[in-house]
């Protein structure tokens, strides 16, 4: 009907389901809802590519690339930033961040 919705996802008034499907491409570092709620479900090596598709004769799509990465489990180590990818090279070098959890345990 040529309406516009600028945040679908968010509106109380829009049943996103019936207008629009989402997708993972990689469902083990994360997963959408039908309502279009991401969950980061797991830490990943490669980008992940996540997908909204219109349902109506349209059929538009478009498309969001994440890193997927959580903070470290209790006894493991997590090298690279904490949000977006891990290792951004700035010039010839880059830093790595190390993120340690002990948990109860204090570091030597």
């Amino acid at each position: 009907d040529g309406r516009v919705i600028s945040d679908a996802v968010s509106s109380t008034s829009v049943d996103v389901a019936a207008l629009m499907s989402f997708t993972s491409d990689d469902t083990t570092v994360a997963t959408v809802s039908d309502a279009g709620v991401v969950e980061l479900r797991g830490n990943g090596v490669e980008l992940v590519t996540l997908t909204a598709t219109s349902l109506d004769a349209g059929a538009s799509a478009d498309t969001l690339t994440i890193a997927g990465n959580l903070n470290p489990s209790t006894g493991d180590i997590d090298l690279g930033a904490s949000s977006g990818l891990q290792f951004v090279q700035v010039g010839s070098t880059f830093s790595v961040p190390v993120r340690v959890n002990t948990g109860s345990s204090a570091t030597a």
